[in-house]
């Protein structure tokens, strides 16, 4: 890193957006990168765009040198934005996860995850040179990555060891660093300055007027190979282009002509031809270079230095009749074809391959070239493999759904298949399947094993199933904004139709019915609070006073005994403690919440099934309430239980006990009825022109409790409360959190 990055580095403890700096990663032409962490203290990369040929920094921001320069400097963050805003069209695991862009101090910053690893250059410099199961380990996975973002016609240009990590949790590849990076949609207004990084980049990225393709990053990528292979870097292609165009011998050996002990001829055929000077006559696609690793002969003559003369190891001509060379690049052409319709399954036969190979955890020296003694006549220390083979990383599900078995005939019927996330930037993986997840991905009918992970959030594991018809599953991530905040999820914005209109369990007070939206995006509790967060209030000084257990205990049970305005301290207190709007939800939101984007008011079928789901009247609860209608099932809980047990299961979009277990304090007072045109549509609280309750103004609480029975455990079952009552033993409450982007 340059001393002079330090200089003009944002200082430590700088706030960008939300997201404070701790200290710089890396500097380059365009801009710095940073490690910085958000207010859950998950960690990300930042790069500024501070492009050091016209930009200067005055304190914080950032402005052109001169007047001549600003022209320069403005349409240059333009593009910035502009390669951020694409950057988030892709989401694979082997290519940096960019979250999401901003602009601040005159300038603009791209907020990336932050890759714990090591990067390949210090790797290789370690190692000198790898194995090919080990190379195919990073090389498969990085391809894979590229592939995608080739289809949409983006070249990263700037492929070189230092820019791709191995991760220290399970030794994957991660392609990092896109600042050379451009859309190439489109004809720019003008041309870009060429980035290069030597011996890595072909000779069209050396002229400013140069033409890119998915050949560009093969060069690179070959170029890394080479590298892996020989233990030295390949000699930079401009030096290359000048002897050769001489009639001078090319100064990079084909490997095929001496090849390395342990290395297969196909994957050496292969890097040779990535290399080749011309674009046109290196391949141009993925899928076509992927075809060659597999046996596939390339196209076109050996290399350029054919039509110079006869030169060195490249001047021999071939004798090969016309007519064999015909036949050679028509077998050719067939085997790049079936390599680009393989697709996917071509890349798993390879990554297999290289399974079978692999090393394990001893690296050993190739056949029949024992390790060499050093000058004082030891053995040298060999290191760990750096990477182990891309398999499935470990699934908390010991029995995770099988992916649907292929029957013979006709390829089976497909819908699309949709994930919506909270945090929308979340991954998205589909375990038990080889394509990569893209919103709307065309299914057939069976079960899908889904995995979200974002940074700063738990990860969240689901099968989905997926019919005849499309689907479109919400899920959202836990997370926390301090180490003692209750845990929340999203939730999605959405309308529904609220209350109820009739029916066997229809009550006055349920009606009539009316249409909600949600607009505003909310993250609301994934429990009821519990006593041990109550109880974190009251020892801060929060402003909570104690509250009772009546002798059940306390813990995770859910906190009880508390009146609304004890409900509203403890939002406060939260939200005095970190910044953000705490508060208790609506009678609206708690409903649409509960519902889950469910009509039916509860999501189970059957009454005896009310015991896999919810903490209601059942056959343990007869034991102390004998004259009560139960389920036809146990629970094992006679009153309350934990938030955490994980005896119930959530509702669909991950909430536990929104139906049952203990009523929750809400923000609207009481009214006998939703009167039409009155209550709000909005999702608001309705707290004018409440209406009395024995006497008292009444406030509303909603959902059943572990001893209603089964009719009052449903999502619209609604309850009049004295505010000042100090002790209700089956109300409790959870809080909701407004969601900023």
């Amino acid at each position: 890193m340059s001393e002079e990055a330090y200089k003009v580095a944002l200082p430590e403890g700088t706030d960008i957006g939300g997201y404070r700096l701790l200290r710089v990663l890396g500097d380059g032409g365009f801009g710095i990168t940073y490690m910085a962490e958000n207010f859950r203290k998950a960690r990300f990369a930042i790069k500024e765009y501070l492009p050091n040929q016209f930009a200067v920094r005055d304190g914080l921001e950032v402005h052109p040198k001169s007047e001549a320069s600003r022209e320069d400097f403005e349409w240059g963050r333009t593009q910035f934005l502009e390669e951020a805003n694409m950057l988030l069209r892709f989401n694979h695991p082997n290519i940096v996860h960019v979250a999401h862009f901003l602009e601040a101090n005159n300038t603009a910053y791209i907020v990336m995850e932050y890759e714990d690893g090591e990067p390949l250059d210090k790797l290789l410099l370690r190692r000198g040179a790898l194995t090919e199961p080990q190379l195919l380990a990073v090389l498969l996975p990085i391809t894979d990555g590229l592939r995608e973002i080739h289809a949409q016609n983006v070249w990263h240009r700037d492929i070189k060891p230092s820019n791709i990590f191995v991760r220290r949790a399970d030794e994957s590849p991660v392609l990092l660093d896109f600042g050379a990076a451009r859309n190439a949609l489109g004809v720019k207004s003008k041309s870009i300055v060429a980035i290069v990084s030597p011996p890595y980049s072909p000779p069209e990225q050396y002229y400013s007027e140069g033409k890119l393709g998915a050949y560009t990053d093969i060069y690179a990528l070959c170029a890394l190979c080479y590298r892996a292979i020989a233990g030295e870097p390949p000699a930079e292609s401009p030096h290359r282009q000048r002897r050769v165009y001489g009639k001078k011998e090319d100064p990079l050996p084909r490997l095929v002509d001496a090849p390395p002990r342990g290395y297969s001829k196909a994957l050496l055929v292969a890097v040779d031809w990535g290399l080749r000077l011309e674009e046109a006559e290196r391949p141009q696609s993925v899928e076509e270079w992927l075809g060659a690793i597999e046996g596939a002969e390339p196209r076109g003559e050996p290399d350029r230095a054919e039509e110079h003369g006869d030169v060195g190891n490249a001047g021999a001509k071939s004798s090969e009749p016309t007519t064999g060379k015909r036949q050679r690049r028509a077998r050719s052409g067939r085997l790049a074809r079936v390599s680009a319709l393989a697709g996917a399954a071509a890349l798993a036969v390879l990554l297999a391959l290289a399974a079978l190979k692999y090393d394990g955890l001893v690296d050993r020296p190739p056949p029949e070239a024992p390790p060499k003694e050093d000058a004082a006549g030891s053995l040298p220390i060999q290191p760990p493999p750096i990477v182990a083979p891309p398999t499935p990383r470990p699934q908390p599900d010991p029995t995770p759904a099988p992916a649907p078995a292929p029957g013979p005939g006709p390829a089976p019927e497909t819908q699309p298949f949709t994930v919506r996330t909270g945090p929308p930037d979340a991954r998205i993986q589909i375990m038990n399947i080889s394509p990569r997840y893209q919103p709307g991905i065309e299914l057939p009918s069976g079960s899908y094993r889904v995995r979200v992970t974002a940074r700063g959030f738990d990860m969240v594991e689901r099968t989905v199933e997926h019919g005849d018809e499309p689907t479109s599953v919400w899920i959202g991530l836990p997370f926390r904004d301090c180490p003692i905040c209750p845990k929340m999820v999203e939730i999605p914005t959405g309308s529904y139709k609220m209350g109820t209109s009739g029916g066997r369990d229809h009550d006055r007070n349920q009606g009539p019915t009316r249409t909600v939206e949600i607009q505003a995006p909310i993250a609301v509790g994934l429990y009821e609070v519990s006593f041990e967060e109550w109880d974190a209030c009251r020892s801060d000084a929060g402003g909570c006073q104690h509250l009772a257990d009546n002798g059940r205990g306390r813990g995770q049970l859910p906190v009880v005994n508390a009146t609304v305005s004890d409900a509203r301290k403890y939002a406060k207190w939260l939200a005095d403690r970190t910044g953000r709007a705490y508060r208790l939800l609506s009678e609206s939101e708690w409903e649409y919440v509960a519902r889950a984007g469910e009509t039916r008011e509860r999501h189970w079928v059957g009454v005896a099934n009310q015991c896999t789901y919810e903490n209601g009247a059942d056959g343990t609860a007869k034991l102390e309430y004998e004259n009560i209608t139960v389920a036809d099932c146990n629970d094992g809980f006679v009153r309350a239980a934990p938030g955490t047990d994980t005896h119930f299961l959530p509702n669909p979009w991950g909430l536990y006990h929104m139906l049952g277990n203990v009523s929750e304090w809400t923000e609207d007072c009481w009214h006998a009825h939703y009167h039409l045109g009155q209550a709000p549509k909005d999702g608001s609280p309705w707290k004018e022109d409440c209406e009395p309750h024995e006497g008292d103004r009444a406030h509303v609480a909603r959902g059943g409790a572990w001893w209603f029975e089964p009719r009052r455990v449903r999502a619209s079952i609604r309850h009049p409360y004295d505010p000042a009552e100090e002790s209700n033993n089956d109300v409790g409450f959870r809080v909701a959190v407004q969601i900023v982007r």
